[in-house]
């Protein structure tokens, strides 16, 4: 079984083939060292900025462990040698990933649906080859989800909710905003908001 984008442990009919054949031939989602999606495995925060970088073309900024050390992140002390710090560099400074209360970053948590519509539309908002076709809303006078009330826990997310909402990005009537997310479910997001003309995709950017 398998070959739905080269990938051989995705079927050929599996729902989401047409949104995996996307961002394959785009370089975005390209597997693992063996050939694998693994569609199913969570995704960690570090792991979405490299997707976002890859997807919406952000040039990264040059890091140095000497000079940059930690970026100001208590958790980043001592991994001044991994993958993931010019990518936190690049998205800390335009804030569109900033960490914390702690003042940590914790780059390998599991990103949560909340998160991710956040950090996905503020990137695609700010992305240098102006492929946002969208306006998120200003105020959100009502709950977008059961499970998203107005209140202060939510605030932080809300417009981003409403977003999803309005757009049918989320099927069901609740939001799961702590729900750890799948590279699944990041795939179908960067799919659906193309389908829908929210971003463009164009052979000018590609």
């Amino acid at each position: 079984s398998g070959n739905c984008g080269s990938f051989p442990d995705v079927d050929s009919d599996h729902y989401l083939c047409p949104a995996i054949e996307f961002v394959r031939a785009r370089g975005i989602f390209v597997g693992y060292g063996d050939g694998t999606l693994r569609m199913d495995n969570v995704i960690q925060r570090a792991e979405l900025l490299a997707v976002i970088q890859k997807a919406f073309r952000y040039p990264l900024d040059s890091y140095s462990a000497s000079r940059d050390g930690d970026l100001g992140y208590r958790d980043l002390e001592g991994k001044t040698d991994a993958w993931y710090m010019p990518y936190i560099k690049t998205f800390s400074r335009l804030k569109i990933m900033v960490g914390y209360p702690d003042g940590r970053m914790r780059p390998e948590r599991t990103m949560s649906t909340a998160e991710l519509y956040l950090v996905f539309l503020k990137a695609a908002e700010k992305a240098p080859l102006n492929i946002d076709r969208f306006t998120l809303p200003d105020t959100v006078k009502f709950p977008p989800f059961k499970d998203t009330p107005l209140n202060n826990d939510t605030k932080w997310y809300i417009k981003y909710a409403e977003f999803a909402r309005l757009n049918d990005l989320v099927a069901t009537e609740r939001f799961y905003p702590a729900r750890g997310i799948t590279r699944g479910q990041v795939i179908q997001l960067i799919y659906d908001t193309y389908r829908k003309g929210l971003i463009t995709y164009g052979a000018a950017i590609y």
